[in-house]
């Protein structure tokens, strides 16, 4: 972030966090400062006149700092307003997807009960023929008549079947709606036996990750996402692995949020992430994405976004993959 460009924008999260930001590291900088020609004054007691312009240009360091500080508080809660605003929006919008899924499924419900009515009317057309039929057998001086009530069964059968099969191809277009919405809603969970699995796979690793902590986070207000990241975390802990899971249920997310299982890390444990990527999507229909890049990242840590409604996805890779637009 280079902060000769800051935006004053005191309505955008991004504007106020920056400012805020860059009035704390002025802060430092200047409380640094002060300290360094506080002990310059002192090393130079011998020569009153540096001393005393020493001490000086120390107090002007301070008093620098405690403005910096002073004008940072508004901002600090400038922030905090802000995040509470963007937190409430993200509940809604969750709430009201949630409503649309729950309607999607009545409209659902609907359709299958439409259906059944035209096996009925097979069923029913199916029995005409058989009448049709017997009466042929029993009664060949009204062949005419009959061959007309076959014909025209025929006709219906023709039509009921049309019926049928367009039926059946709206139904497989709603079950594959229905798939896709149940996977919107449906949490994310691994069974007990997954679990253990994926622990006593993971544990050959534990060596390697000894004196680190693998960060879990999920995006505040998804209480589903919050839930998976701990069942991750006690995996994880299981095959005697440290976590760090302080930010689950904390993430707030700009603009569009981050979607599935997303896991980076350093080269060096391309492979640890690479088999928990592997184990976690056998288990479990949900997009997941992982990279490893030692310019961007020195300890493995694992996002868990929102639920998606996309097809089950699993994407490993180098620092490519690492770059959304190489995507």
């Amino acid at each position: 972030m280079h902060y000769w460009n800051l935006s004053w924008d005191w309505n955008t999260l991004e504007s106020v966090r920056t400012i805020h930001s860059f009035l704390e590291a002025l802060a430092l900088a200047f409380f640094a400062l002060l300290v360094l020609f506080d002990v310059l004054a002192h090393f130079a007691e011998g020569d009153r006149a540096r001393s005393k312009k020493l001490e000086r240009i120390g107090l002007v360091c301070f008093a620098v700092a405690v403005l910096a500080e002073i004008l940072a508080y508004p901002y600090s809660r400038r922030n905090d307003s802000l995040s509470s605003l963007q937190d409430t929006n993200q509940r809604i919008k969750i709430a009201s997807l949630e409503t649309d899924a729950a309607n999607a499924h009545k409209e659902t419900e609907t359709l299958r009960m439409q259906v059944k009515g035209y096996d009925k009317q097979i069923a029913d057309d199916q029995a005409r023929i058989k009448i049709a039929e017997a009466t042929v057998a029993t009664s060949k001086v009204a062949v005419s008549d009959a061959v007309a009530k076959v014909a025209t069964a025929e006709a219906r059968i023709a039509e009921a079947q049309h019926g049928a099969e367009e039926a059946k191809k709206e139904s497989a277009a709603l079950l594959v709606e229905e798939m896709k919405l149940e996977q919107l809603v449906k949490p994310r969970v691994i069974d007990k036996q997954g679990r253990e699995d994926i622990s006593k796979e993971l544990h050959r690793f534990a060596t390697a990750l000894t004196g680190h902590k693998v960060s879990i986070s999920s995006l505040s207000g998804d209480a589903e996402g919050y839930i998976f990241g701990s069942i991750i975390s006690e995996m994880l802990t299981k095959a005697g692995i440290e976590t760090e899971a302080n930010s689950l249920g904390l993430l707030l997310a700009v603009g569009m949020p981050p979607f599935g299982l997303r896991v980076t890390g350093p080269t060096k444990n391309a492979e640890f992430i690479t088999s928990f990527t592997l184990e976690v999507h056998r288990r479990l229909a949900t997009k997941i994405s992982a990279c490893w890049d030692d310019s961007k990242y020195k300890e493995v840590a694992i996002l868990v976004g929102a639920r998606s409604d996309a097809l089950p996805e699993l994407t490993n890779g180098g620092p490519d993959a690492c770059n959304p637009a190489a995507k």
